[in-house]
C-alpha cells in the first residue's frame, strides 16, 4: 500500500472488510496523505491488525470548518480529524439509538472553525446496554443462547459441585442486573 491515498486505502478495506486497520499520521517532506509505511505486507486474515501511517505536511494544515460526525464510524471520523492535524478524545457510552463504534455526539458545532489548538471530544457507541439476567438459573444451552443473541464473549470451565444438577450454572462472573 505505500504510496496509496487514504482514498485508496479506504475503498480496498471496504471491498475486502479489513476492520483492525489502525492509521497514524507522520510529518514529512512526501506528498502529503499517502502511506509511508505499514507493518505488515502480503497474505493477512481480516481481522488481523494493520498499522499505516500516512504522511502529513503540518505546515500545511489550515483552520477549517467542522464537520457533522454524528453517525460517522470511529475510524471515519478520527480519521478526518487527523488528516487535518486535530487533537481529539473519545468516551465510550451506551446508546440504544446508534450502533457500536459509531459518533453518537461531539463538542464543537457543525461549521465552527478547528484547528490544532481545538479540542474535541466524541463520544462513540458502545452498543446497547445489557442487564445480565440471572445467570445461574439458566442452562448452559440458555445461557449461550443469551450470549450469542447479545454479541458477547463466553468462556465455560467444567467444575463439580453436588449442589448443582449436571448442565447448571456454577458460578458466574456477572451477577443479575
Amino acid at each position: 500500500m505505500l504510496g496509496w491515498t487514504i482514498d485508496e486505502v479506504k475503498e480496498y478495506m471496504n471491498q475486502n472488510f479489513l476492520n483492525n486497520v489502525k492509521i497514524n499520521f507522520n510529518h514529512s517532506e512526501e506528498e502529503p496523505f499517502v502511506v509511508i509505511e505499514q507493518d505488515k505486507y502480503g497474505q493477512m486474515f481480516r481481522r488481523d491488525a494493520l498499522n499505516l501511517v500516512f504522511s502529513i505536511n503540518e505546515n500545511q494544515l489550515k483552520d477549517i470548518a467542522m464537520i457533522d460526525l454524528k453517525n460517522s464510524s470511529e475510524f471515519d471520523a478520527t480519521l478526518w480529524l487527523m488528516q487535518n492535524g486535530i487533537p481529539y478524545t473519545i468516551t465510550r457510552i451506551f446508546s440504544n439509538d446508534i450502533d457500536r463504534n459509531y459518533v453518537v455526539n461531539q463538542n464543537i458545532n457543525i461549521g465552527d472553525i478547528v484547528n490544532k489548538d481545538s479540542k474535541v471530544k466524541l463520544e462513540v457507541s458502545k452498543g446497547k446496554e445489557i442487564v445480565v439476567g440471572n445467570l445461574l438459573n439458566m442452562t448452559v444451552e440458555e445461557v449461550t443462547q443469551w450470549v450469542i443473541d447479545n454479541k458477547l464473549d463466553i468462556t465455560f470451565t467444567d467444575t463439580y459441585d453436588d449442589s448443582v444438577a449436571l448442565g447448571g450454572i456454577v458460578k458466574a462472573n456477572y451477577k443479575e442486573g
